[in-house]
């Protein structure tokens, strides 16, 4: 898989490149689209995810302020981070989440409040033990 390789496609998103301030939304955005990756080290948002040979530039165009999303493969990368950003602003943009230990080492993710809250359970480690607060 080649990002950029064909066949892609370009389409317009109400949904802008994340900036700065939103790692939040890169927490939730592992948890409800696995295998998504992301190249750190280009200019524009590259998103990839290797198992589906799927990929997704996302960039404002200068000239006219448009979201352009290029991208190809068998999974919509984008879409689905336009609707885990949906999620997250509609949780209020949160920037921490509480990790929940239960008793028996289940791990629960939350953050925000109400019915708009984000949450998920943490996959139980190989040993059956917790891995947050163990030695």
């Amino acid at each position: 898989m080649a990002v950029g390789a064909p066949p892609g496609g370009r389409r317009t998103s109400t949904t802008p490149p994340p900036g700065p301030g939103t790692y939040g939304f890169w927490v939730a955005l592992d948890h409800f689209a696995p295998g998504v990756m992301q190249d750190f080290t280009a200019e524009d948002v590259v998103l990839f995810a290797p198992a589906e040979a799927s990929w997704a530039v996302v960039r404002t165009d200068p000239a006219s302020g448009t979201t352009v999303v290029d991208h190809g493969g068998t999974r919509d990368i984008w879409a689905q981070a336009e609707d885990v950003h949906a999620r997250w602003v509609r949780a209020g943009r949160p920037q921490r989440y509480r990790i929940e230990v239960a008793a028996g080492g289940t791990q629960h993710v939350t953050s925000g409040t109400g019915a708009q809250r984000l949450e998920w359970q943490l996959p139980t480690p190989p040993s059956g033990r917790p891995s947050v607060g163990t030695s």
